[in-house]
């Protein structure tokens, strides 16, 4: 080829090269935004495959989110802290801990726990990622709305036709008494509804609402009446927290979301009647349940005596006593010690202090997007206060989101120069 042939090829070549590169990462951006889409969507699902081990199909699509986005995870320093180190620092300790009191580790603490713990950080980032504008935030929040009020739905006609004309749906809720939807434990599915029934229900009393309109009113009852049909006094506990945080913040928003209550309790006793919405309510009382979280506190405080600074080890009650305890904080004090119950307590917070930061410096309109984190996080936490639920992938979401916040608040409050963001 003569010498004017390839200089005429070279820059054909560079632009195909160029071209094709170009169009590769549109496919890899478009490819890892509709894999976070599903991994949102299938939250509310799990599949029991022991009694130790529940698998969730989010996990795989996390899974195709990492390879072919694992080179193309960013770290904001903003939405990441010490705590996460030393929460991972705080796990693999106690590991060596149990290590050298049972060296036959046993999968509940190397698969559920441990290798969990990483699928959780893993989500974290890959959501932390993705979250750069507010707009991919809602986006995200939408979606989980939308997929948990599907699935509150449906749960909610199986247990409908349960109760009124006995027809048993075996593959779906808890025992036909409970709504628990695909997510197996009901205290956990209340805790999902929880986190999607107080996003939805401040950001649509907003200026800017996720989801509009009749829809949304339709979404709020439907989520609402699910929350009582859990029966989940600690889901209940966890709203009532987040309502009570309202009250001081957004008055305006507090009354509607006890108006919303008050019409989801009255449709289920016109659905249900009287004699039906009675049983319900015997059901949720349990003082069985009660006795047996009083059994669990008294087990765990001779382990904590014995072991106050780091903890008796991943998996020390569990191994003891063939059992988990029921309450998050407690668990942490009593497999991890003072050190542990620590570390966790600061994680925690931390959370909220990004959040209120990103509150004040949030736009406006925005604020009550920021709002809707925080509540739904302290909803998280008081349901810990009932059920383990430290390894909730919806509680990981709302903290990833509630992260990327501050990022993005602050972000929105540079100086545009000339119509360009000043990076200063």
């Amino acid at each position: 080829m003569s010498a004017t042939n390839t200089l005429a090829a070279g820059p054909l070549s560079l632009g195909r090269v160029r071209s094709t590169r170009a169009h590769q990462r549109v496919w890899n951006t478009t490819l890892l935004r509709y894999s976070l889409l599903a991994y949102i969507f299938f939250l509310p699902v799990q599949f029991t495959v022991s009694d130790t081990l529940r698998v969730a199909p989010s996990d795989l699509l996390l899974v195709i989110f990492l390879f072919f986005g694992l080179t193309r995870i960013r770290f904001d320093r903003s939405a990441w802290s010490v705590f996460q180190v030393a929460l991972l620092g705080v796990f693999i300790l106690g590991t060596i801990r149990t290590a050298f009191d049972n060296p036959d580790l046993k999968n509940y603490v190397v698969l559920n726990k441990d290798l969990g713990l990483l699928v959780l950080f893993a989500s974290y980032a890959m959501i932390n990622t993705v979250a750069r504008k507010w707009n991919d935030i809602r986006w995200m929040l939408r979606h989980l709305v939308i997929a948990v009020v599907l699935q509150t739905a449906i749960a909610s006609a199986a247990l409908f036709a349960t109760q009124l004309s006995g027809i048993s749906f075996s593959w779906i809720n808890y025992g036909g008494t409970r709504l628990s939807g695909f997510l197996v434990d009901p205290n956990a599915f209340g805790g999902l509804v929880d986190v999607a029934l107080l996003i939805h229900a401040i950001t649509y009393f907003s200026k800017r609402p996720l989801i509009r309109g009749l829809f949304g009113a339709f979404c709020m009852v439907v989520l609402g009446a699910g929350l009582l049909l859990t029966l989940s006094r600690s889901a209940w506990i966890g709203f009532l927290a987040a309502c009570l945080v309202l009250v001081f913040i957004r008055p305006r928003f507090a009354v509607h979301i006890s108006i919303l209550g008050a019409l989801a309790a009255l449709l289920l006793l016109v659905v249900l009647g009287g004699t039906k919405t009675q049983s319900l309510i015997v059901i949720a009382e349990r003082p069985n349940t009660v006795q047996a979280r009083v059994d669990q506190a008294a087990e765990a405080l001779p382990l904590f005596v014995n072991n106050p600074i780091l903890g008796a080890g991943l998996g020390g009650f569990g191994d003891r006593f063939g059992w988990i305890i029921h309450d998050t904080a407690l668990w942490m004090l009593t497999d991890f010690g003072l050190l542990g119950f620590s570390v966790y307590l600061c994680f925690c917070l931390w959370f909220f202090a990004q959040g209120w930061r990103a509150y004040k410096l949030a736009p406006s309109i925005e604020r009550p997007l920021v709002l809707a984190l925080i509540c739904a996080h302290l909803a998280m936490l008081g349901l810990s206060v009932g059920i383990e639920a430290f390894y909730q992938r919806h509680w990981w979401v709302v903290m990833a989101l509630l992260a990327s916040t501050l990022p993005v608040a602050r972000q929105s409050r540079r100086p545009r120069v000339g119509g360009l963001v000043w990076q200063g």
